[in-house]
């Protein structure tokens, strides 16, 4: 749910002030246990005039998170792929920006683990829907941006990056439990182990899971 026009009227710096506010409290506390006194207060608002700006505190999370994703992935955009020979290779660079990024930004890893770890939590679950949204709309755009030239005949880009997307959501899935709810010095170390397993996954789809056959005609069987 959209906010109101009066706060999209807002001076940037005030909403800033409020976003951030916000962004600190759901991701400290989680959505059940933030405090809207915390977040005017830290703002420098009334309650009043926030729930000017928003219907509740729900279309608040809202807001934030939707704010928050749409910030990582305009900084992984897809225009950047066109810099590498292989898109696998951008696939794992982007991967490892990810984790930089997580470090950088640590509120919101923070809110994003917060989610990531109870997805059936009423409100999680539907920004995990938009997050799914905002994925599909992002993997079209870059099915879109990449030459099928040297795909085989038959393979599309868009089927090849669905795969890694299941790919990546079952790793995410797998490894979820033992990430760390904030971001730290040694988050790259949490994420190794998840990385190398990635990197084996990709050469699989990359190359297929049997050899080449050779003049003989031995390899695949």
């Amino acid at each position: 749910m959209a906010p109101s026009p009066q706060f999209l009227n807002l001076p940037k710096e005030k909403r800033d002030e409020i976003l951030i506010a916000s962004l600190r409290e759901f991701a400290e506390r989680g959505f059940d246990l933030a405090s809207t006194n915390q977040i005017v207060k830290q703002a420098g608002i009334s309650k009043g005039v926030l729930f000017k700006y928003f219907d509740d505190k729900e279309s608040l999370f809202l807001y934030v998170f939707e704010t928050m994703l749409e910030d990582a992935l305009s900084t992984f955009s897809v225009q950047q792929v066109a810099a590498f020979d292989d898109v696998f290779d951008w696939i794992k660079h982007t991967t490892k920006e990810r984790i930089q990024f997580s470090i950088e930004r640590p509120l919101t890893y923070r809110l994003f683990m917060r989610v990531a770890k109870e997805p059936q939590h009423p409100i999680y679950s539907k920004v995990l829907a938009i997050s799914a949204g905002f994925a599909n709309r992002y993997r079209a755009q870059l099915a879109g941006a990449l030459s099928a030239d040297r795909l085989r005949e038959g393979v599309t880009w868009d089927g090849i990056l669905a795969m890694v997307s299941l790919i990546s959501q079952g790793l995410s899935d797998k490894y979820i439990a033992v990430l760390p709810d904030e971001a730290g010095a040694n988050l790259e170390e949490f994420f190794r182990p998840l990385m190398e397993e990635l990197d084996k996954y990709l050469d699989v789809v990359k190359f297929g899971a049997y050899r080449p056959l050779t003049e003989g005609g031995e390899g695949a069987q």
